[in-house]
């Protein structure tokens, strides 16, 4: 999900990840996880995706999002 040539900001934590629930909107997750990068967005509904970057690569959470609030979430590697 990184921008190659871009300063490398740090990744999010397990930590924050947890802090992150069910009904939470887009703007509180932004809040808690930083600004997010759309993965993918459902042209005839109002779901979407976003992710974030861990420390270290492979490492990531994705939120579902319907209606701007969390339906769902996944990580991979986070501490």
């Amino acid at each position: 999900m990184r921008a190659t040539g871009r300063r490398r900001r740090p990744g999010i934590t397990l930590a924050q990840y947890n802090r992150v629930h069910t009904g939470t909107t887009l703007a509180q997750v932004e809040r808690i996880l930083g600004n997010g990068v759309l993965l993918d967005k459902a042209t005839l509904s109002a779901a979407a995706i976003y992710g974030w970057d861990g420390d270290e690569p492979g490492h990531c959470a994705m939120v579902g999002f319907e209606n701007g609030r969390v339906v769902g979430k996944s990580q991979a590697g986070l501490r």
